[in-house]
């Protein structure tokens, strides 16, 4: 996503963009993308510097954790960014890594987000996401998706192991 800083005014500037797929490079088996990516920014400029405040919303497809279900859901990212110009600042150091979370540099004509969103969306993504908090999952022993109801395996068979642990709870 680039925007064009020329075309900006000092103060604060409204912008909405939509994003195509293709364009995020997001190539993953847990995230599936199901529509254009929508992109909300409030820019506030102030000579070079500007300080930017987003929303990305998209709908994704992921596959449930604990039952391997399909689902869909919104998600919602915010983008809190700080973009300095490198025009006029001679004696500062180039920038590197250790710029900061959330800051960037631009060259006083372009400013690109486009990592910046597609990270966004990345890092929103749960690392185990679930259809429902209360997913129950899948049958251990015969692999039934218990959301369903109760498996046909019929009753856990008790390791022997465990029988005295049986009679201390009194069972």
């Amino acid at each position: 996503m680039h925007i064009d800083i020329t075309a900006l005014s000092q103060g604060v500037n409204e912008l909405e963009s939509v994003l195509d797929l293709e364009s995020l490079d997001i190539k993953s088996e847990d995230l599936v993308l199901k529509e254009p990516v929508k992109v909300s920014l409030r820019l506030d400029v102030a000579g070079d510097d500007i300080r930017i405040d987003g929303v990305v919303r998209a709908v994704v497809e992921e596959e449930c954790s604990r039952c391997l279900t399909g689902f869909e859901r919104d998600l919602e990212a915010e983008l809190h960014l700080y973009a300095i110009g490198a025009r006029g600042r001679r004696g500062d150091p180039e920038p590197d890594e250790d710029q900061g979370e959330g800051m960037l540099v631009h060259d006083g004509r372009q400013l690109d987000l486009w990592e910046e969103v597609r990270s966004a969306i990345l890092l929103s993504t749960p690392m185990q996401p679930l259809c429902d908090p209360g997913c129950k999952g899948l049958c251990a022993a015969c692999g039934a998706n218990l959301n369903k109801g109760q498996c046909k395996c019929g009753e856990r068979k008790i390791d022997p192991r465990w029988k005295g642990l049986d009679k201390l709870r009194g069972q």
